[in-house]
């Protein structure tokens, strides 16, 4: 195979229209199901949840104390106490009330319990009591009308607890994807390595909630092996990952066996790098994606390319945690000018430095506070640029960015 066929093999896309293309073309979506609310938790949600009522439904206490009407009613603060449950308050007026139970409709405050002092039918309130201390107010929480989730996110226990707070018994979630996963190498065969990319892999699907693993299997580096896996899993899981057997060169088996299976869509190349010979396509209304063996590489197509494609399948979008960093010093970068460029970034004395490494192994994923995307077209970074850092929770974690840090926040991906 020249190498001018080589290159014209891959036709470089830009990740969001291959995204939009798998989903379009696929017409892949996950089952939905209902639940009953307490086992719903971890489930992306299949629908808005949209409050019904006020959380909380009437002004309540925050502590044991008393409600009272009129804080400054006369100079000693003693305040006459009644003895029955009241709606409403006189002035120079107060009621005790528990923890989370409702106050008068009118009361200025709850004193704590530790702040009165009880004589007979009166009370003395001691300390800096103001207006509205103590009392939590009706809709504080959750306002009517109020989206408590919305379709695709997963549901946490703040959600349940809000939920069965408003009455809801059942929800309607998502089936998670069923994913299998491939991982190419005669050396796996052999025994002469280990396969361990495919943990990686896992690690991801599992942390942002994509879906369960129908079945890991290691094929060897032999076409017509792949078609047959391929076709085997095809049959019971909704996405198939390959890792390895990606490549520029004769090595490129994944791709091969995937058009022995009759593709109706196919993609071969990102313009993003590392991770720009990730491929893959669409057979029988199933996701097919190829990534490339090395595991900066691997991340990359993952980041780009699986993550915000499930994510849509979902309804919703991938978000990554990041912060902001002051870059150290000035940076150029002159290749692949045209793709969107991830390097992975180290802070040191306040600053964040770009590490520039040419190992294509974890080394630069070990030793990060995370990664920055460079845009196309942009050739250099000055010292002294704001730039933005995206971290993945447990893996690349920002673990210094504390000495740097301007913001931190969640944000859909690129």
């Amino acid at each position: 195979m020249s190498n001018s066929f080589i290159k014209s093999y891959f036709k470089y896309s830009e990740p969001e229209n291959i995204c939009n293309s798998l989903i379009k073309y696929s017409m892949l979506k996950p089952k939905t199901l209902e639940l009953p609310i307490e086992k719903s938790l971890g489930y992306r949600i299949a629908e808005d949840l949209i409050a019904l009522n006020n959380i909380p439904s009437h002004n309540i206490s925050h502590f044991d104390g008393y409600a009272i009407k009129g804080l400054e009613c006369n100079k000693y603060r003693v305040i006459k106490c009644s003895p029955n449950l009241l709606n409403h308050l006189e002035p120079c007026e107060a009621i005790f009330v528990a923890t989370g139970f409702p106050v008068p409709n009118n009361a200025d405050a709850v004193a704590p319990l530790e702040n009165v002092r009880v004589y007979g039918e009166e009370i003395v309130v001691y300390g800096n009591v103001k207006k509205g201390f103590g009392i939590v107010y009706e809709g504080s929480d959750v306002k009517k009308g109020q989206v408590i989730i919305k379709r695709g996110e997963v549901l946490n226990p703040i959600h349940v607890k809000i939920l069965l707070e408003l009455g809801v018994e059942y929800v309607k979630v998502y089936e998670p994807i069923k994913i299998s996963i491939i991982s190419v190498g005669r050396e796996f065969i052999s025994k002469e390595k280990r396969e361990t990319l495919s943990f990686l892999t896992e690690y991801l699907i599992t942390m942002f909630s994509l879906g369960i693993i129908n079945k890991k299997i290691i094929c060897n580096d032999d076409i017509n092996e792949i078609v047959q896996t391929l076709r085997k899993e095809l049959e019971t899981s909704d996405i198939i990952i390959v890792l390895g057997g990606a490549s520029i060169g004769v090595n490129d088996y994944s791709y091969k066996a995937l058009l022995g299976l009759n593709p109706s869509y196919t993609f071969r190349g990102i313009k993003v790098q590392p991770g720009r010979v990730t491929s893959g396509g669409i057979v029988s209304n199933k996701i097919v994606f190829l990534l490339p063996g090395l595991i900066q590489s691997m991340l990359s197509g993952t980041l780009f390319i699986v993550m915000p494609t499930i994510m849509h399948l979902y309804g919703t979008l991938l978000s990554l945690p990041f912060y902001y960093a002051l870059l150290s010093k000035d940076y150029e970068f002159n290749e692949f000018v045209s793709f969107r460029r991830l390097r992975f970034i180290k802070l040191r004395d306040n600053k964040a430095e770009i590490i520039e490494s040419v190992s294509a192994h974890m080394s630069p994923i070990l030793n990060s506070d995370g990664f920055i995307i460079i845009d196309k077209y942009v050739r250099k970074l000055e010292a002294g640029s704001i730039i933005k850092v995206y971290t993945i929770p447990y893996l690349i974690i920002g673990k210094n960015s504390s000495e740097s840090l301007l913001a931190y926040r969640s944000s859909p991906w690129v």
